[in-house]
């Protein structure tokens, strides 16, 4: 199976980076391309297409450009790079079609073709130090003329992380604006944008109070001063009222690095009152100071990308569950969701998955299970293996699940009832032992494909075996087909809270559960983009949790 209030509560979250999708840089280099030029040699150029499938289930093509013209090169390494969004739920098809170019015209029309490579995005990321190597074709993929070779590699981009500053500011002699009391003074801090500046965080009122001592507040540089220590920044203070607007008090532009001076000297800025705030000339008055009482930074944690786990190694196995429940209805009935007359829609979700699935599991070798179902010798069983053998349940490949799946229904009779949970602890033993072969150099995770067309029957024991599954290296995709009420499905994709069972709480989010009839036979292949988009974060809190980094690439 394994193989290779307000402005102050929205700046209270920190940034977080996206683990869901990671941009790649591809570079192209080609060898013993055909020479066309009779005079010298041919003039490469590469054209760059990416495929993106519609709801209809066509392919639609779109150029990402071109690389530069190599004069006189039948092994051009192109300078030119493309940055491309890889996703993990989605077969990202990629063409490369090298021409020779004969003449200043934008068109290719008029240009030698000299030869074209299909592919996919997960071929390149997952081949061997992140490229690969394929041989040019002609158009219509005729590969019997040697037409020379394509590498393409990938690089994921790099994340910059960004610093987080802690600023603590204290108000010192400000200016007195209540009749019967002191000022009740708050600030703002703003930083400029073009010729204005944008309101980034407002702290705390300081209720009857002239030197203030405000919280300290968190706040990323890059949304502080667009990571420029230089840009400048404005401090406003304000006195609070509770039956009109604020008085204005004062301000001062000032910028980060004049902050942090500040802090080291014990030294102190002027509030200034110009008018200018009630756009009224009169002379500056001077309404107070500002201290920085402290002001830090820190690097955030690194966060890693599932691309980051794949590059350094990561193991992803997939096991199959499919649903025999008599109902289904009789499989020799055209109206059975089992009927074999044309591909149905368990056939579809095994392929739609397991198309993507598979490229990141070198050996193609699937545990395959089915669940409901009366086996010979009136034995009635919720977790067999599809293919008759408990002690090698593996099927292989794609192709391999499909025809062990249309065996089984052949050698067994649809019963019931829906029992998740027995599937679900076969899965937990090979995530377990997986978790036991577990270290930094040796990363295995594992996805549960669940098939389904009804109600689950032990829902009690299903959420206590989840609960359990998320200190594994496991994820559970359910996809539920037919016309039957799913509602219940939706109490186990924890999205909005955490399942528990008794007093145990699921440690992560590990299910995800879509209805397959949000998609028609003709652009079923969309359902994996839904059912696997989850998987990612999934992937990456597990080893966070573990404290596991990527391994650097082979």
């Amino acid at each position: 199976m394994y193989s290779t209030g307000g402005l102050q509560q929205q700046m209270a979250g920190l940034s977080i980076s996206n683990q869901l999708e990671s941009k790649v840089e591809l570079y192209i280099s080609c060898t013993h391309l055909k020479n066309k030029d009779l005079l010298s040699k041919s003039d490469p150029t590469c054209l760059v297409r990416m495929g993106e499938r519609q709801q209809s289930g066509e392919v639609f093509w779109s150029d990402l450009g071109r690389t530069e013209v190599q004069k006189d090169n039948l092994n051009p390494k192109f300078v030119k790079t493309f940055i491309v969004s890889y996703k993990f739920e989605e077969i990202q098809p990629l063409k490369f079609l090298v021409y020779d170019i004969d003449n200043e015209t934008a068109s290719l029309a008029d240009d030698d073709f000299l030869g074209c490579c299909e592919v996919k995005l997960s071929d390149i990321v997952c081949g061997v130090n992140g490229a690969i190597t394929r041989k040019l074709t002609a158009l219509n993929g005729d590969t019997s003329k040697d037409l020379g070779s394509i590498t393409i590699r990938s690089e994921q981009k790099s994340k910059v992380r960004d610093p987080i500053y802690t600023l603590e500011l204290d108000g010192k002699d400000l200016a007195k604006k209540d009749f019967f009391g002191k000022s009740d003074p708050y600030f703002i801090l703003a930083k400029k944008v073009g010729n204005e500046f944008v309101d980034i965080y407002k702290s705390e009122t300081i209720m009857n109070n002239l030197n203030p001592v405000w919280k300290g507040f968190s706040i990323p540089m890059q949304k502080l001063c667009n990571g420029d220590a230089n840009l400048p920044i404005r401090i406003q203070v304000f006195d609070w009222d509770k039956n009109s607007d604020p008085d204005f008090i004062g301000s001062v532009e000032t910028t980060l690095a004049q902050l942090e001076q500040v802090n080291r000297d014990r030294q102190s800025i002027a509030l200034i009152d110009d008018g200018s705030y009630h756009k009224k000339k009169k002379a500056p008055k001077n309404t107070g100071k500002i201290q920085v009482r402290g002001i830090r930074s820190v690097l955030p944690e690194e966060e890693y990308s599932f691309l980051d786990y794949l590059g350094g190694g990561l193991e992803v196995s997939l096991l199959v569950a499919v649903d025999f429940t008599a109902s289904n209805g009789n499989p020799n009935d055209p109206s059975s969701l089992h009927f074999g007359g044309k591909m149905n829609e368990y056939e579809m979700a095994i392929r739609s998955i397991g198309d993507i699935l598979s490229y990141y599991d070198s050996d193609k070798l699937f545990p395959s299970y089915g669940f409901g179902a009366k086996l010979p010798g009136n034995i009635i069983s919720h977790c067999f293996a599809l293919n008759g053998n408990p002690n090698n349940p593996n099927s292989q490949g794609v192709d391999g699940i499909l025809r062990d799946y249309r065996q089984a229904l052949n050698n067994c009779e649809l019963y019931g009832p829906t029992h998740f949970s027995p599937t679900i602890q076969t899965a937990i033993a090979y995530a377990s032992q997986a978790s036991m072969e577990q270290s930094q150099q040796n990363q295995k995770y594992l996805i549960l494909l669940i098939i389904t067309d009804g109600a689950i029957t032990d829902m009690n024991d299903t959420i206590r075996e989840i609960v359990k599954a998320s200190n594994y290296p496991l994820s559970i995709v359910i996809v539920g087909v037919g016309a039957a009420n799913f509602d219940s499905m939706e109490t186990l994709d924890g999205d909005d809270r955490r399942l528990s069972s008794g007093s145990q709480i699921a440690s992560r989010d590990i299910v995800q559960f879509v209805p397959f009839r949000k998609y028609n036979s003709q652009n079923y292949q969309l359902l994996a983009r839904e059912t696997l988009k989850e998987i990612p974060g999934q992937v990456c809190e597990y080893f966070k949790n573990m404290k596991i980094k990527p391994n650097k690439r082979a």
